[in-house]
């Protein structure tokens, strides 16, 4: 099978180590862009796609890591076009336990993005930028002539976030919406 040039990037950034802060800040992005909070007859839930392989048994990992809840990871075998797996990633217990923890959900506000705890450190707003990357992002190959990374953020403060991170790296960010997306 041969792997895209943003899979492989994802892949590789799936097996760095981490710092616990680190985790969570890439955990944070991931939950932000992937993830909705579902209410069941067991209680609320946080559930997550993936398309890739590598990024899903990150999330898995650092969700089991850092919170030891009860998890589930599934496929879901798409049938139409290139036929890809998607990866579904449901938590099922101590969800808003983890969303606070994350400083995504503050005083009952679902915020748009993280809170100055969770990217307190050089290293963490990197990995919250490599979360939001596995979250929601593509890259074409260097030896492209049209070059460039792109992370496709669910709203306009988030996308404003993100691009105030990435400039903060030295990398030119703009924020383009796109015809029949948010941002």
């Amino acid at each position: 099978m041969i792997l895209s040039f943003t899979s492989e990037v994802k892949k590789e950034i799936c097996m760095q180590e981490l710092s616990e802060c680190c985790k969570k800040a890439e955990l944070s992005a991931f939950l932000q862009i992937s993830a909705s909070l579902n209410f069941t007859s067991e209680g609320a839930q946080i559930s997550a796609k993936s398309e890739n392989v590598s990024t899903a048994k990150r999330i898995f990992t650092l969700v089991k890591e850092l919170y030891d809840v009860e998890i589930e990871l599934s496929v879901i075998k798409k049938m139409k076009l290139k036929k890809n797996n998607i990866y579904k990633i449901r938590i099922k217990n101590k969800a808003l336990h983890i969303l606070k923890d994350l400083d995504i959900l503050v005083d009952g506000t679902f915020k748009e993005h993280p809170t100055s705890r969770i990217v307190k450190k050089e290293c963490d707003a990197r990995a919250y930028l490599a979360g939001a990357f596995i979250a929601s992002g593509s890259v074409n190959s260097p030896q492209t002539t049209n070059y460039h990374l792109e992370i496709v953020a669910n709203s306009e403060g988030l996308a404003k976030y993100l691009q105030r991170q990435m400039v903060k790296f030295r990398m030119n960010a703009k924020i383009i919406k796109r015809r029949n997306q948010q941002v």
